[in-house]
This record gives structure tokens, sequence and C-alpha cells, in this order.
């Protein structure tokens, strides 16, 4: 979640200098919420993307938070990602992963105090700032039960985002 820890995101922010068009990517299938001042300094985003290019898999998203570090501490990210998840649920999604490296205790305790729970973990598989990571996934369950998906609704109505923003003060 930032605060200078490793945190997972493949080299770069999407649509940054190393992203390309990912953000495009992004937006096309899940919300990207962003935080920023009135003079437009980033405090903070939220983001989910497919889990899995599969089609078994379109029912999964891997979301995503970071708050700058200067917002840490002060319930940006809480709120953020309590947007992203019911945005997600909304939209018929059914589970979100988070994937974090070993060492970022700050953010494997904020998602476990979001509901995630820790589903395994792959020992020496990341490689970042000249090391190698082990690599946390967490699942949240967006729904439950047995019966047979609905297709994932990519395009929300303004006024369904507009409720859910509002409940986080957003």
């Amino acid at each position: 979640m930032g605060g200078g820890q490793p945190y997972h995101h493949p080299h770069g922010y999407p649509g940054g200098r190393r992203g390309g068009g990912r953000a495009v990517q992004l937006l096309e299938k899940a919300p990207f919420l962003v935080a920023i001042t009135p003079d437009g300094r980033l405090q903070g985003f939220a983001c989910a993307h497919p889990w899995h290019s599969r089609e078994a898999y379109a029912w999964n998203v891997e979301a995503t938070i970071y708050c700058a570090p200067d917002c840490v501490g002060q319930g940006l990210g809480k709120r953020l990602y309590t947007a992203l998840l019911e945005l997600l649920r909304m939209q018929g999604y059914y589970n979100a992963f988070a994937i974090v490296t070993g060492e970022n205790k700050a953010s494997h305790e904020f998602h476990k105090r979001m509901g995630f729970t820790k589903s395994f973990v792959e020992k020496h598989s990341g490689y970042k700032f000249g090391r190698w990571l082990d690599v946390v996934y967490w699942q949240y369950p967006l729904r439950t039960g047995d019966a047979p998906p609905e297709p994932v609704r990519y395009r929300l109505t303004e006024a369904e985002m507009v409720s859910i923003l509002e409940k986080v003060n957003l």
C-alpha cells in the first residue's frame, strides 16, 4: 500500500511509462478509482482487472490498492477498497484476489481487516528491488452460492456508481 514497502504492481503504474495501454484495458471491465487533492496530487487509487484470461475465470478479478505514503493510515485506502469491492459485486464478479509481497506486513494487515482471507503463498516467486520475494494471495468473496453466474456487467450506470462513492465519502 505504498510507504516504501514492496507491493504488487507489474513494473509501473497502469498507463504509465511502462504500462502502455493497460489503463484502457482495465477500464473496459472494472472500475479504476482515483483520489487526488484539489491541486491534482495523487493520494491513491483502487482498481481491478480480470484474474485470468480463460472464460471459466471470467467472474474473478485481481484487485489493487495504492495510497501515497502521506495518506496511509487516514482511512483513504479503506474507502477506496470498500467502493471498489462493492462496485465489483454490483457488476456480478464472484471473487476478488489481491497479491501482496510476503514482507509487506502493512498490506497483509490491511487486507485481513478488509475481510480478505489468505489463500496461499508462492515462495521465492517475485523478483523486485534486486531480490527474490515471496508472493501471498488473498481472496475476498464478492458473492456466494452454487447457482450458475449471470454475465458480468462491464458497465454500471452513473447513478449506481455515484451511490457507492457517496456511501464511502469519495
